[in-house]
């Protein structure tokens, strides 16, 4: 059995639009990378300032941003219709938001509020399933499909 070789680095995403939730650690480092092997990045982040500092880091015309709390429903919806208005599709999302729930008051399971249980599952799962939907609803409109993790 022959297979062909992989494309060169640098172009095995040209092409796509990827789509990353997220502007600092795990997601900046991915949203680099998605730049390095050629695709489109859209970032979606809480704070503007960290979308900034990304696109001044990254210096690149294929490289967009929106800030959006996509642990919130609508908020989450508009920043995939934005990605939709400015790419018109969408190939690849990496859904890395979340974070530590400490400051939520997440801790030690005897001491742990509901109030704190629940902000937690939030900015860590609602966090994945919210994005996930949307891109997944976006993806469903176009020809090619696409790939969400």
């Amino acid at each position: 059995m022959t297979t062909s070789p992989p494309p060169p680095l640098g172009t095995r995403l040209a092409g796509k639009v990827c789509a990353v939730t997220g502007a600092t650690g795990i997601a900046a480092a991915s949203a680099a990378r998605f730049l390095a092997e050629g695709a489109e990045v859209f970032v979606i982040s809480l704070h503007e300032h960290d979308c900034v500092a990304l696109a001044e880091q990254l210096a690149s015309d294929r490289f967009s941003w929106t800030t959006a709390d996509v642990s919130d429903e609508a908020k989450t919806e508009a920043a995939f219709a934005v990605c939709r208005e400015r790419y018109g599709r969408l190939d690849g999302l990496f859904a890395v938001a979340g974070g530590s729930g400490r400051p939520l008051g997440d801790g030690v399971l005897h001491e742990i509020s509901l109030a704190a249980w629940n902000a937690t599952l939030a900015l860590n799962l609602t966090t994945g399933f919210l994005p996930a939907r949307e891109a997944t609803r976006l993806m469903l409109d176009q020809p090619a499909g696409g790939s969400t993790s």
